[in-house]
């Protein structure tokens, strides 16, 4: 799992941060990389801008530091975490920004194995060229988590159980 991509999106990451450590009986062993912007950092309903300097900041740092662990670990797939302000048909859904690969499979199975996330794929991402697609083009299937940033945390606790119970019941290729 990455998180801290996009800072103004922290209290989704930061619920993945407490969730998974706690979540028994896993059949699979996860990392988390945290990105931590220190520059121009925000979050959502601050005022701070979609488009603030800390978002390009964990872009680049995700492209210059996870990157490169990522793809040259032995991960079967990646997850990036994020959030959104609701501007999407579906507001907690998964994608993958490349068609037709892994990356695409496993979010798809993951979305048919919740109940509250869907698959939906936005028409273009900002920060696909720095994580997902590299890591889908490289080897390792990659996709996005999109959790609604104004949901009551007791509803992102439960959508963020129901993914990783979810990416724990894929089967890898």
């Amino acid at each position: 799992y990455v998180v801290g991509v996009h800072p103004l999106e922290r209290e989704t990451h930061e619920t993945l941060v407490k969730l998974l450590p706690k979540t028994e009986n896993l059949n699979y062993s996860y990392d988390i990389y945290i990105i931590n912007v220190t520059k121009d950092v925000g979050h959502y309903g601050d005022g701070s801008s979609d488009n603030s300097l800390g978002r390009q900041n964990g872009q680049n740092l995700a492209y210059k530091y996870v990157y490169p662990k990522v793809v040259n670990g032995s991960y079967k797939a990646a997850v990036d975490v994020h959030s959104n302000i609701g501007a999407y048909p579906f507001k907690t859904f998964v994608f993958s920004p490349i068609n037709g690969g892994n990356g695409e499979k496993y979010a798809s199975d993951v979305a048919s194995k919740c109940e509250n996330i869907s698959y939906y794929s936005p028409e273009s991402t900002t920060s696909g060229p720095f994580l997902t697609e590299p890591l889908n083009q490289n080897g390792v299937p990659a996709f996005y988590f999109e959790e609604y940033s104004f949901a009551d945390q007791s509803v992102k606790d439960m959508h963020m159980k129901e993914l990783i119970k979810a990416v724990d019941s894929l089967k890898f290729n």
